[in-house]
């Protein structure tokens, strides 16, 4: 008799390759959900944009289970290569959508796969005619009984110089509610902090910390931000949200970079995100 064969419980129930997507004449619909054990969850489209309202990377929950809230919207990825040479690139990472202009942005890298599983993993290569080939890898993790997620980018390039601009958008509002244009000014209080910021809205909050990268302290308001298929239902579908300012982490492409961004809804430490995974495959293992 063989023994059986155990499945690990870290293999993706869904990989998506970028020619799939690309070939889909719907990829925005392709939908994701990772949960923290908390009722809180992480959800969003196979292309990153957030097409509903309750989409997010962190929606965390006040009183667990409910009471839920969106903590972190999104973060606009800015990658910038070879700057200042005739050779320059820039290129966003997730195509957010707009009510002013639905289909932008128009220059998109090349997304070669999409993995979910106990992360949701985004993997870009940026090809160019004259420069070697840039790849990108976001994985999103979201913390065992903990409002908290983990956002890490880890760049490459073959000695191409590169600079990446981050900037977190904000929500901290009941997950199926949108923030109407007259009720935003005012709305958002920032607390800077030694490589990250406080954000808070009303008894609302989150807190953003930066490895690996610089932040910034310049507040913008992104406007007319689209969920398309809140539009399709013929629901509120338009929103305006916050961005505390940009984060900027620069290298020339001799090592692999990673910079990190931390969301959470209290100052509490987190743990180290490779001894979360592993206690979440511990959990999950007898289960498979």
């Amino acid at each position: 008799m063989h023994a059986p064969t155990r499945t690990d419980p870290t293999d993706s129930p869904l990989t998506l390759s970028g020619e799939r997507l690309r070939s889909d004449p719907t990829p925005l619909w392709k939908e994701w959900t990772l949960t923290n054990a908390l009722g809180g969850y992480a959800m969003g489209s196979a292309l990153g944009a957030p097409t509903r309202r309750y989409h997010g990377l962190l929606i965390g929950a006040e009183r667990p289970p409910v009471e839920r809230y969106v903590a972190l919207t999104q973060i606009h990825e800015t990658l910038i290569l070879s700057e200042g040479s005739k050779h320059e690139r820039r290129l966003c990472l997730t195509p957010l959508q707009f009510t002013t202009s639905p289909d932008r942005p128009e220059d998109l890298p090349e997304l070669v796969e999409f993995r979910v599983g106990l992360d949701c993993r985004w993997r870009y290569r940026i090809a160019s005619p004259d420069l070697p080939d840039v790849e990108v890898t976001k994985t999103l993790h979201l913390f065992r009984e903990r409002n908290a997620c983990a956002v890490e980018y880890a760049v490459g390039g073959e000695g191409v110089p590169w600079r990446l601009e981050l900037r977190p958008l904000l929500a901290l509002r009941g997950f199926h509610e949108v923030t109407h244009p007259s009720d935003f000014e005012g709305r958002f209080l920032t607390r800077h902090l030694a490589g990250g910021v406080v954000v808070s809205a009303g008894r609302r909050g989150v807190h953003l910390t930066f490895q690996g990268a610089r932040p910034t302290h310049a507040p913008e308001r992104w406007r007319d931000v689209l969920y398309a298929w809140e539009a399709r239902r013929g629901l509120e579908h338009r929103e305006d949200l916050f961005c505390p300012g940009a984060v900027h982490s620069a290298g020339d492409g001799s090592v692999r970079h990673t910079i990190t961004c931390l969301a959470s809804d209290d100052e509490a430490p987190l743990p180290p995100i490779e001894d979360d995974r592993a206690g979440q495959i511990e959990r999950l293992t007898p289960l498979v």
